[in-house]
């Protein structure tokens, strides 16, 4: 009670300016977010690129066979030296009032990463990815003539799937029909995913699979990143609340 009777104190008072924002604000956010529905799903009007598998274990298998092919072939569907320059809300509020349509600034080059939510094949030389980084999305353009090899363009268009976290390395863009976007000239697979992941226009509904695999839970609710790193700024404030005041 004393410990409670002193952070109200503090909050009210707005003298422990380094902390004393955080609690109210995640507090407020939590009592949003319990009305939420948790599987409210991702919008996307676009059609999706369809696996042709009939299961998951299947799908794993075809995965596993193709991630072994691409180490045997010389690549790491692993690595760890991938520099990203840019985060994709950083790179959205920068280009978004600078670029018109059908313009590019090819000598500006960004590197990012993100989990490829949908993809959308026009032809085996242009290729639609939405990437995503934690709530943020991001159009991604794959064009065999603006990438740096053919060859090698077709060989990691064929290995990116649905849910992989890659890095590309690209050029800032806008579409003739508007849209901000990333023309790739590099792309690089940091983290494949080995099974299938929901659509995103219908989200992850099933109750049970979203307690059993809190993972997939977790990169398809935007709520539930949302409420984990919440809990995870309150439980910060009180450690750091605690520690400023000798309470060890």
């Amino acid at each position: 009670m004393i410990f409670l009777r002193s952070v109200s104190s503090i909050l009210k008072s707005g003298k422990f300016n380094r902390f004393s924002v955080i609690l109210p604000k995640a507090i407020g956010t939590i009592s949003e977010k319990q009305d939420e529905n948790l599987s409210e799903p991702i919008n996307a009007t676009k059609k999706v690129t369809k696996e042709k598998f009939s299961n998951s274990a299947e799908y794993h298998e075809m995965r596993c066979r193709q991630m072994h092919q691409f180490k045997k072939g010389g690549g790491n569907p692993y690595p760890h030296d991938f520099q990203i320059t840019i985060s994709l809300e950083d790179f959205i509020n920068k280009y978004a009032n600078n670029l018109e349509k059908g313009l590019a600034f090819k000598h500006d080059i960004v590197s990012v990463s993100g989990r490829i939510i949908t993809i959308r094949k026009s032809s085996s030389k242009l290729i639609f990815y939405v990437l995503r980084e934690r709530k943020v999305h991001l159009q991604i353009i794959a064009d065999a003539t603006s990438y740096f090899s053919k060859e090698e363009f077709l060989e990691i268009t064929d290995i990116i799937k649905r849910g992989d976290v890659i890095g590309i390395k690209g050029y800032p863009f806008r579409s003739n029909s508007g849209e901000l976007s990333i023309l790739a000239i590099n792309m690089q697979i940091i983290a494949p995913c080995l099974r299938p992941i929901p659509v995103p226009y219908y989200g992850l509904k099933n109750n049970k699979t979203r307690f059993k695999e809190r993972y997939v839970d977790l990169f398809m609710n935007l709520s539930s990143q949302e409420a984990l790193i919440i809990h995870s700024n309150i439980r910060t404030f009180l450690r750091n609340y605690l520690a400023f005041h000798k309470f060890f």
